[in-house]
């Protein structure tokens, strides 16, 4: 009825998609800056995340690292200090290779000639040899269980095999035997492994020592049911190192400073045994204390007044050796 109604409608009806049409522009707009905030925001997280990290962490991080002092200084045993340090006049150089080499400071054995604690012994004995297992020159040429199963090897067939150790030069045989003793024994390459480590670990010599003396001399107490190495077998190599051409000769060839240590330890093995009421090769140990004195006497150890004192108070005990009972063969 009204034809300009209808133009009128259509304009009315177009406005509200009109009105969207500009909210949807504005909405897109407001959502891209929203987008480009949380991205710049991400950003800028991600770039101090290191940090934001670590301030977060942080008070984590001191409550673990005071936990795990706590557990490392409960598990490490604890040497007592003497009142008056035993390497007293030591050389400084000496007592500092040995506090790096070993963790600890030097400190004399006071169970020397009879072990108190199997479980100590053994620890020390694994801690050399982990020490060594670390080597770069031994990697690939020790036997699975490294260092501990080497030597535990050496020390069985060792033992199971003993030398000449007394009247060699009635036999001439037995001169040859004993020289050719310990290649024939452990093996030319067990040997050359073992002399390697000799010539290697000089400024290891020491606290060696002391460690593997006491864990051979805890055996029969320690280990009696499997035992690498039995008293009968320590007495037999102390003589032998003492007084064949074989043993003395093999010292000869090794650095002073090992040899002294090597006559040192095999006093202390056949003086123990004398003690004990036998002298199983019948030794006259009045020379060898005379010469190891002196051999030690030159050497630069950290316990050489240690080492002297033990040799005096053997002498001392030795000094009527011209009244002995017959046939007791004890000083």
């Amino acid at each position: 009825m009204n034809p300009q109604a209808s133009p009128i409608k259509e304009s009315s009806a177009e406005a509200p998609f009109k009105s969207k049409s500009t909210w949807g522009g504005g909405g897109w707009t407001a959502f891209c800056l929203l987008l480009l905030l949380v991205l710049v925001g991400l950003g800028l997280i991600l770039y101090l995340w290191e940090d934001i990290g670590r301030r977060m962490s942080q008070p984590f991080l001191e409550e673990e690292r005071a936990r795990c002092e706590a557990r490392l200084a409960s598990m490490q045993r604890k040497i007592p200090h003497p009142a008056q340090p035993a390497t007293a006049g030591s050389p400084p150089e000496e007592v500092r290779r040995w506090t790096e080499l070993t963790g600890s400071f030097p400190q004399w054995p006071e169970d020397l000639l009879e072990p108190g604690s199997c479980t100590e012994v053994e620890e020390d004995f694994r801690a050399l040899c982990q020490e060594l297992d670390r080597k770069p020159y031994l990697q690939g040429r020790l036997p699975t269980g490294g260092s501990y199963t080497f030597f535990s090897g050496i020390a069985r067939r060792l033992s199971a095999r003993p030398p000449v150790a007394s009247g060699e030069m009635r036999l001439p045989e037995a001169v040859v035997a004993n020289v050719f003793h310990l290649f024939r024994v452990v093996g030319r390459e067990p040997l050359g492994i073992l002399n390697r480590i000799l010539a290697q670990e000089q400024s290891l010599a020491e606290p060696a020592a002391i460690v593997v003396y006491r864990w051979l001399a805890a055996q029969e107490k320690c280990w009696k049911e499997n035992s690498v190495a039995p008293n009968s077998a320590l007495e037999d190599y102390a003589a032998f190192f003492l007084n064949t051409l074989g043993g003395q000769g093999y010292l000869r060839r090794r650095p002073p400073k090992l040899a002294a240590l090597a006559g040192f330890y095999s006093l202390v093995i056949l003086e123990k045994a004398i003690s004990s009421g036998r002298n199983p090769h019948g030794l006259d140990l009045r020379p060898h204390i005379v010469f190891y004195r002196e051999l030690i006497r030159s050497q630069e150890l950290v316990f050489k007044e240690r080492y002297l004192e033990t040799l005096s108070k053997m002498e001392t005990r030795w000094k009527d050796f011209s009244h002995i009972e017959s046939g007791s063969g004890r000083p």
